[in-house]
């Protein structure tokens, strides 16, 4: 599949998976992901993002610790 540079996501990301996945559709060089969504679904979103960071920190820390 070819990377777009828009993607548009009306309603939030239910889950971590979608928004990974979402991410990933705006794989062109200067791709950007958008979201319309309401306020209770941005703080959902918030702890979304938070939880990727952590996953991102945890995969980090093992990759280290594997080599």
């Amino acid at each position: 599949m070819r990377g777009c540079n828009l993607v548009i996501r009306l309603g939030g990301t239910p889950s971590l998976i979608r928004l990974v996945q979402s991410k990933g559709r705006a794989r062109d060089e200067n791709g950007e992901l958008r979201l319309i969504m309401t306020l209770e679904e941005e703080d959902h979103l918030r702890r979304l993002l938070n939880q990727e960071g952590m996953l991102d920190k945890v995969m980090q820390e093992y990759a280290t610790v594997s080599l």
